[in-house]
């Protein structure tokens, strides 16, 4: 059984852009820190290949989700999350073995879900 837990953490890092390895996708990844831990978030892949121009292009969820967070963080810059305090909604079966859900303000119940953008990841 899968239980979700909800931890304080500070944003260690985040990155926007091209993931260059095997296969090139538009993404992000943001490191939380839980002090004395750290969990990666991201993977997700926010374009799609456009036959007419021959290259691969962003798809509407990736300008909201970013927009999302801006509006829950109340930022105008991306980059103004690194070094912020903020909720993380993890699921799994105990702590160590549990994937970052969602992430969200500190104070407000205001959250930006993963699945909002994503409705078929089935993770859990």
């Amino acid at each position: 059984m899968r239980e979700e837990i909800i931890q304080n953490a500070k944003v260690k890092s985040i990155r926007v852009g091209y993931q260059r390895d095997e296969t090139t996708f538009l993404g992000f990844d943001i490191t939380f820190d839980y002090g004395g831990s750290a969990q990666g978030f991201g993977g997700y892949t926010f374009d799609q290949w456009d036959e007419a121009s021959q290259k691969r292009i962003a798809v509407p969820e990736f300008g909201l989700f970013f927009q999302r967070i801006l509006d829950v963080f109340d930022i105008a810059y991306i980059d103004q999350l690194k070094g912020q305090v903020v909720r993380v909604k993890r699921v799994g079966k105990n702590e160590w073995n549990a994937f970052v859900r969602a992430f969200g303000h500190p104070l407000k119940d205001e959250w930006v879900d993963i699945r909002d953008f994503f409705p078929d990841d089935e993770e859990d």
